[in-house]
């Protein structure tokens, strides 16, 4: 039933939330958004995937941010001040989303489109995190990368 469920459809879930994060404040060219993360269990102890009726109301849509070279320019002078980390992944040829292959298996299922793929042949991706000082304030800044860029 969840592979029928496509991205931006609206679906209800019924979950006791068991833990939540501190609010986190983000900056994006849509303006100042809080994000909180959380954790939330079933209460029954079994999870099951019944179809209901469609939602009658409409409902509040979570932002959705499609990035291009030109949509969120920020400029700052600095310097890379250390490295964080490097890291790498392979992700999926069709919806270019990060594919989890833990069995390392010759054919792996993309988890967002689910399209099965020969995993040599999917696209190797690069990211890594600085540490960036500004000057002339010092600000400390953590800059993540991706293949573009690095």
């Amino acid at each position: 039933m969840l592979k029928t469920v496509a991205p931006g459809q609206l679906i209800t879930v019924k979950a006791k939330v068991t833990a939540l994060r501190e609010a986190k404040t983000l900056q994006t060219s849509r303006g100042t958004l809080k994000m909180i993360e959380g954790q939330i269990v079933d209460p029954q102890g079994g999870t099951t995937i019944t179809a209901t009726e469609p939602h009658a109301n409409i409902l509040a849509l979570a932002p959705t941010f499609t990035v291009s070279d030109d949509s969120m320019t920020t400029s700052v002078e600095g310097s890379v001040a250390g490295v964080i980390s490097t890291s790498m992944y392979i992700a999926c040829n069709k919806c270019n989303k990060k594919i989890q292959n833990d069995n390392s298996s010759e054919i792996i299922t993309c988890n967002y489109c689910n399209m099965q793929q020969l995993a040599g042949l999917c696209p190797t991706q690069y990211y890594a995190q600085f540490f960036f000082l500004t000057t002339p304030k010092k600000d400390r800044l953590t800059l993540t990368l991706f293949n573009k860029v690095i």
